[in-house]
């Protein structure tokens, strides 16, 4: 069994993420304009939770950006590392649908809203 540090697996991870980085980079510059709008309009009124909430529900705009950004620029790379892709899909997914699941729960913490 091969540990999550060895070179091989490291190797494998390096030649996946490498040819999608565009996806990555858009996930994350999408993340800016999301924390320029939580810090000024503070939909919910807590700075912490302004920063997460806009940025998580911006996560799947940076995706779908950085797909037609990968598309455009390198078109074959999408169908040789759909299984990568389709990582970050489900991780930019999941963070919006975490933070509607969990809204309620900031109302049991004193002073988190």
């Amino acid at each position: 069994m091969s540990s999550l540090n060895s070179p091989s697996t490291l190797n494998r991870l390096s030649s996946n993420v490498h040819p999608t980085w565009r996806v990555v980079v858009a996930m994350l510059l999408v993340q800016a304009p999301a924390a320029l709008i939580a810090l000024t309009w503070s939909p919910i009124g807590n700075k912490f939770l302004d920063l997460w909430y806009c940025c998580a529900f911006a996560m799947p705009l940076g995706f779908v950006a950085g797909l037609l950004w990968q598309k455009h620029v390198a078109p074959g790379v999408l169908g040789r590392h759909r299984w990568m892709l389709l990582g970050y899909g489900l991780f930019s997914l999941m963070l919006p649908i975490f933070g509607i699941l969990t809204y309620d729960l900031w109302k049991l913490v004193p002073d988190a809203l």
